[in-house]
């Protein structure tokens, strides 16, 4: 065996496991994408909730009070 096969050999393994590597991070990338998603998803109702919660606070509570501090 010459230092060619070698050579060869080497650059073989070394795509194979570049490859390996790209799928790898491909999939990691694509479950903490998925669950990424989910946590925006449950920051949004959250904050749609607070949101609805304020306005039925202001709508409720605060204007009535300035109603009667203005007359």
């Amino acid at each position: 065996m010459s230092i060619e096969w070698f050579r060869d050999l080497v650059i073989c393994i070394s795509g194979l496991t570049f490859t390996a590597i790209i799928v790898l991070l491909a999939v990691l990338v694509l479950l903490i994408y998925k669950k990424t998603g989910r946590v925006l998803d449950s920051i949004e109702a959250t904050s749609n909730t607070v949101y609805e919660i304020s306005a039925t606070v202001r709508d409720e509570v605060v204007k009535p009070i300035v109603q009667v501090a203005a007359v």
